[in-house]
């Protein structure tokens, strides 16, 4: 098709109704998981195991002597897991 021809969108950044829905559908899903956080970590018992999981996973040393390459590897994925745990637990309560 000829680039002169060819219809000219007067609001190139208007949402089309499939984006619409799409991003509707997103803030549900992003609703129903804010909630699913809440109801499994908003209470004292929730606190705890996120303390927990950051005395056995993150406040460790990073190296042990004897370690191996992959060990190290695999505790740092263990950590990220728990820092992303709670930053989403954070999030969910409107914290920082």
């Amino acid at each position: 098709m000829n680039p002169i021809s060819q219809p000219v969108n007067p609001n190139p950044n208007a949402r089309s109704e499939e984006q619409t829905q799409h991003a509707k559908a997103m803030e549900a899903i992003q609703l129903a998981h804010r909630q699913k956080i809440l109801a499994v970590f908003n209470s004292a018992e929730g606190d705890m195991l996120l303390d927990m999981w950051d005395d056995i996973f993150v406040r460790q040393p990073v190296i042990k002597c004897g370690d191996t390459e992959g060990r190290n590897e695999m505790r740092e994925g263990r950590n990220d897991f728990v820092r992303m745990i709670r930053s989403c637990v954070n999030t969910a309560r409107g914290e920082k």
